[in-house]
């Protein structure tokens, strides 16, 4: 079964930097949420209920984005408001992605070194070699 829709989005500049998210209403106010690499949202009331945008906002521009996703069954997908991506993962994956990140995070700070971590992903990752 595939899944459509369509996905309401906004793109405004915000004190001169240019800004893109999903657009939602919210108390008459139009509301983007901008989602950040760490999947924590922001949200930026960029038009008031009179219409008239806030000080720090300006050229408010909305799009309405149709998608389509192929072979899914949404009865299966529990909807849970607050899940993140990572939640969503089978628990192998997840637990496999949380020690790559642990190796990566202990070259960084310096725990181990650069050989020592190639060691390790290259003992951890499947199909990664040396070439």
């Amino acid at each position: 079964m595939d899944t459509t829709g369509t996905l309401r989005m906004c793109r405004f500049v915000r004190n001169g930097i240019p800004e893109i998210g999903e657009y939602t209403e919210r108390d008459g106010n139009g509301v983007c949420m901008l989602t950040d690499l760490d999947g924590s949202i922001e949200e930026i009331t960029v038009t008031l209920k009179n219409g008239i945008m806030p000080h720090d906002i300006e050229d408010v521009e909305l799009y309405d984005i149709p998608y389509k996703i192929e072979g899914t069954d949404t009865d299966d997908i529990p909807y849970e408001p607050d899940m993140r991506p990572e939640d969503m993962l089978p628990p192998g994956v997840a637990e496999r992605m949380a020690y790559t990140n642990l190796i990566l995070e202990e070259r960084e700070l310096g725990v181990i070194d650069d050989a020592e971590a190639g060691r390790l992903l290259a003992e951890h990752l499947p199909g990664l070699t040396n070439r």
